[in-house]
């Protein structure tokens, strides 16, 4: 019988009760149908042989021709699309498991473009034909497999696609043959393999500072080389599959009404009390960030002052002077003093308008006496 499975589905549906001779028995499988059951099949070709190809894939080898590698690659920060190894060509026996299901994609690409779930589109499970080998892609649920008989024939950059920072891990493995020109060749004489994709770089500024706007990623075309990224010119990545920016709600908080104080005026009085001024405004953030005016009864709170009293300090400083001293002499002129201070602690009193601290006197009490005579008889 002759069953077929639908791409995507793993329901198989009967298609023939008979085959003919030589139909393969499964898609994965080298025996045969012959006159209606399955007859094993040697890697010689001989119906019933023995013959089995070791883990390099030689007939009846002893498995010393080639080396499997194995690795893992565990990622935990970062989203889009990231480089976790480079299979090189010649390699087969591939390969790729995640270690559980996770809300990510694994993705493959060869350096002719060919890929699978690349450039931002998720491919439905199936077969497909990369690095000259046929690729097959499982996936239940979340889960996800990549396998492939190989041999390849040009390197597979394997990716993953994360929507944001998650702890994840997947195991690889594959078939490489020894002895080699290419093993002979050290890594660090490899001409590099540059895989070029779109991403999602980064994030532009949100279209308003508050009341709900919008950003977008922003689309670059990146180098991918040695599990690093760098952005290139765009003339790098097919234009035909570049991705639509990504749009998401941002600032979405309401736009707050507040009071804005202005610097106080001059005082009015250029000497003494006086009053100054300053302006006082209810405004509220636009969507491009600048400021707006609006009524005042908007802004919540009691409004800040608009005036206030002053003085002006210069003309308040003042010269104090005490009593004048007696005069320094009794009879005929002399001089008497006093004490003047200036009463601004932080001086600055006006020398032109200080007060004498001296002044001539004359005081005569002293000078005249009066004489008494002798008295009469």
């Amino acid at each position: 019988m002759l069953f077929c499975s639908p791409v995507g589905h793993d329901v198989p549906v009967l298609m023939a009760d008979k085959v003919i001779d030589g139909t393969p028995c499964g898609p994965y499988e080298a025996d045969l149908c012959i006159k209606g059951s399955c007859k094993k099949i040697g890697c010689d070709g001989i119906i019933g042989s023995s013959a089995e190809e070791d883990i390099c894939g030689v007939c009846n080898g002893n498995g010393d021709s080639c080396k499997i590698v194995k690795g893992d690659f565990n990622h935990t920060k970062g989203i889009g699309y990231i480089e976790a190894v480079v299979i090189p060509a010649g390699a087969w026996r591939i390969k790729v498991m995640e270690d559980k299901p996770l809300q990510s994609f694994l993705a493959l690409k060869d350096s002719s473009k060919r890929s699978i779930n690349s450039d931002w589109k998720i491919e439905l499970p199936g077969d497909f034909e990369l690095a000259g080998t046929t690729v097959r892609y499982v996936r239940r649920g979340l889960w996800e497999k990549l396998s492939a008989k190989g041999p390849t024939k040009s390197p597979l950059h394997l990716m993953v696609l994360l929507f944001h920072d998650q702890s994840y891990g997947i195991h690889y493995e594959y078939t490489i043959p020894l002895n080699t020109s290419q093993d002979r060749i050290s890594e660090k004489q490899r001409e590099p393999e540059y895989l070029y994709i779109w991403a999602h770089s980064s994030w532009q500024n949100c279209t308003v500072q508050c009341g709900g706007g919008e950003r977008s990623t922003v689309v670059s075309c990146m180098r991918i080389i040695n599990n690093s990224m760098e952005v290139v010119s765009d003339n790098y990545c097919h234009s035909e599959t570049r991705p639509q920016p990504k749009v998401q709600r941002c600032n979405t908080l309401p736009c707050q009404y507040r009071w804005v104080t202005g610097e106080w005026g001059p005082c009015s009085a250029s000497c003494g009390k006086g009053l100054q001024q300053r302006e006082v405004s209810c405004v509220y953030p636009s969507v491009n960030g600048s400021l707006r005016h609006t009524k005042d009864l908007y802004c919540h709170g009691g409004k800040p002052v608009v005036q206030q009293g002053c003085e002006d300090d210069a003309c308040l400083t003042t010269w104090e002077a005490s009593v004048w001293s007696e005069c320094s002499s009794d009879c005929s002129q002399g001089v008497r003093r006093r004490t003047v201070l200036c009463k601004n602690p932080d001086g600055g009193c006006d020398p032109f308008s200080k007060p004498s601290q001296e002044e001539p006197c004359e005081d005569d009490s002293k000078c005249y006496e009066w004489k008494f005579g002798d008295w009469s008889k």
